[in-house]
């Protein structure tokens, strides 16, 4: 009978619901728990700067644990923010239906909603950005950029990667800590990868194209592999702009082993090659690509400023 069908239907409708609704709340949970285990895996990787320091004070096993060709090989942590969780959700495409069914439109809904990973640590990687601008106040920069310094120092070896510094004179007494620093030698400890004057950047430069020109044949030809990276942190434009090796390294679109970090204030007095920019403010910061039309940024909260003297860490 018509009574019996409707009844029957009912109970069935009912079931689909208290099975969908299961299914729905199963599968949130699924996401949730990987959320959790993203996140902890990010904070577990990229490490806040006092742990860092406490690596290089206490000499501890673990410094100097990131190797070439691990993937967070040059991956710095810049602070903490929102990132959205790093998986493909597959679901059954939206299709028209002339019913309405409120668990299939609560699905899409849950589906199409982003699923956030909360304050967690957001990173710069400094070899798929091969030339990165800071900019914001000059004593933030500053603070900013030691806490790279110290990061970059506390996980990779001297022998692996090498910091170069130009810096003016003006700014000695901010930056005077990096000439103890292992990772500014070259191999025989003969050269000092520092200059903070126009003779010093000559020397240092004629000593850098060599080793440019050098490892650009190697990348055309696919001659052997990189055994040692560079990170170049240029502080004046001035200094820069008279050295022909900072030319080069804007100029050079293969992957060559050297990374290049400016700290020259405000957007418009980076290089034109640079894309990737961290825009520091005491609240809230941001990571974009300058050259994105779109507007995309990445907020985060920046929590590496070094808020001590840094000769003694050094």
């Amino acid at each position: 009978t018509k009574r019996h069908e409707k009844k029957r239907r009912l109970e069935q409708e009912k079931i689909r619901q208290e099975k969908y609704s299961k299914y729905i709340e199963e599968m949130k949970q699924v996401v949730a728990e990987e959320c959790k285990y993203q996140s902890e895996i990010l904070h577990e990787n990229h490490i806040p700067l006092y742990l860092c320091l406490k690596r290089i004070r206490n000499r501890e096993r673990n410094l100097w644990e990131r190797t070439l060709g691990q993937n967070d090989f040059l991956k710095i942590r810049v602070g903490l923010g929102d990132l959205h969780l790093d998986a493909d959700i597959k679901y059954p495409e939206k299709k028209f239906t002339l019913e309405d069914d409120n668990l299939q439109d609560e699905l899409y809904q849950w589906v199409e909603s982003p699923q956030i990973l909360r304050q967690v640590p957001v990173t710069l990687s400094l070899l798929e950005e091969r030339v990165s601008g800071i900019i914001g106040k000059r004593e933030l920069v500053i603070e900013f950029a030691k806490g790279i310094i110290f990061q970059l120092a506390a996980l990779h070896s001297y022998d692996e990667c090498k910091f170069v510094f130009i810096y003016d004179k003006e700014e000695q007494d901010c930056w005077k800590f990096v000439k103890w620093l292992p990772h500014v030698w070259d191999e025989g400890k003969n050269v000092r990868f520092i200059a903070s004057d126009e003779n010093e950047i000559k020397e240092l430069s004629a000593y850098f194209e060599k080793e440019i020109t050098q490892r650009a044949a190697m990348a055309n030809s696919n001659e052997g592999d990189i055994k040692q990276h560079y990170v170049v942190f240029s502080m004046s434009r001035e200094l820069a702009g008279k050295a022909e090796m900072v030319n080069l390294l804007l100029k050079e679109k293969k992957e060559i082993g050297f990374s290049l970090i400016t700290l020259y204030d405000s957007l418009e007095m980076l290089p034109k090659e640079c894309t990737n920019v961290v825009e520091l403010n005491e609240k809230i910061s941001k990571i974009f690509d300058k050259d994105d039309i779109s507007g995309k940024y990445q907020n985060f909260t920046a929590d590496i400023f070094l808020q001590q003297d840094a000769e003694p860490v050094a």
